[in-house]
């Protein structure tokens, strides 16, 4: 009991140790929110399409799932050629006439069309498990997520 009593002790020094360390000595990081975008930020079509690829590859995090194989989630390159005819799928459930109209509403609300294969399971491909860009868990305004359609129409990622 007594060789039990001083390993618990040891035990305890080293914990209190390095619990001191990191409270004391490792810095804290601060956490920014990226700037949002505003509309007078955008001066022309070449701007929101540079503003909508870096949302794309940072603070919308998209290529987390979007990769270029369409492993976790369905491929973006030629969307604005794709768009039409998901337009017409029986399966499409949203309002939008036109490619550009389709993309948004993918991004603001996802389910309005799931890509066969891709949709959350136990849903019969009829719920998408992608957060909607402008909710909560990614929090675009509706600029930085029409600049994101546009890049994306753009033919940028490929």
């Amino acid at each position: 009991m007594n060789s039990f009593f001083k390993v618990a002790v040891f035990c305890l020094i080293v914990i209190g140790a390095f619990t001191a360390f990191a409270v004391w000595y490792v810095p804290d990081i601060p956490v920014t929110q990226p700037p949002a975008v505003h509309e007078q930020a955008i001066s022309d079509d070449a701007a929101l399409v540079a503003v909508g690829e870096a949302i794309f590859y940072g603070k919308g995090n998209c290529t987390l799932c979007h990769d270029k194989r369409g492993n976790r989630a369905p491929a973006l390159d030629g969307i604005a050629f794709i768009a039409p005819e998901r337009l017409k799928d029986v399966r499409y459930k949203g309002k939008a006439t036109t490619a550009d109209e389709y993309v948004y509403e993918s991004l603001v609300n996802p389910s309005a069309y799931v890509v066969k294969g891709y949709g959350a399971r136990g849903s019969g491909d009829a719920i998408s498990p992608m957060p909607e860009a402008t909710g909560p868990a990614i929090g675009l305004t509706d600029i930085e997520a029409n600049a994101v359609a546009s890049f994306l129409l753009s033919g940028g990622f490929h």
